[in-house]
């Protein structure tokens, strides 16, 4: 009977995290070769201010633009034309996408560097759609030979709202209770 009820409550568990994973048109990986300055942009800062990158994927049929802006870095280094600098969380980070949703976030941790005529702008994020839906994933621009090999990337992935977690704890702590005290 124990076996049975570990059973049943991993497979709980597993249809939980399952819900994040399907099919929603949230869930989604794109890159692309972007014009520079049309269809994105990045900015590394410098000497310790905040970076920033945009990404308009319309270019390739896809309904989704992007803004991040970190906060200030955690840690940066300037060497000649070469600058890198990290970011923890802070920040922010907007997305438009398919029916008029937005999605409204925070950077959780960047990077970025730059040298010459290339650099790059990478984040990760988190936050939560206009229709409710709570999402994280990861995005970049990256810049070389002065904007003549421009790429954008943008991926996100679903995650269940914090308080179908909560929901979900609350019942296994009613069958725990039940079982011991009844």
């Amino acid at each position: 009977m124990k076996k049975l009820f570990l059973c049943c409550i991993a497979v709980a568990c597993l249809s939980t995290f399952a819900l994040a994973d399907n099919n929603d048109p949230l869930n989604f990986s794109f890159d692309m070769n972007c014009q520079f300055g049309h269809y994105c942009d990045a900015d590394t800062g410098f000497a310790g201010s905040p970076a920033s990158a945009i990404a308009d994927f319309s270019g390739i049929g896809q309904p989704f633009t992007f803004l991040a802006k970190t906060a200030d870095t955690t840690d940066w280094f300037f060497n000649g034309d070469y600058y890198e600098a990290t970011f923890g969380y802070g920040g922010s980070f907007t997305m438009s996408g398919p029916d008029n949703l937005t999605f409204t976030g925070v950077v959780t941790s960047g990077y970025a560097h730059g040298q010459g005529e290339s650099w790059q702008v990478q984040v990760n994020y988190s936050g939560e759609w206009s229709n409710g839906v709570y999402a994280s994933g990861d995005a970049f621009v990256d810049i070389n030979n002065g904007g003549q090999d421009t790429e954008a990337h943008l991926d996100s992935k679903v995650a269940p709202e914090p308080s179908t977690f909560l929901l979900f704890g609350s019942g296994l702590v009613g069958i725990v209770a039940r079982k011991r005290f009844f």
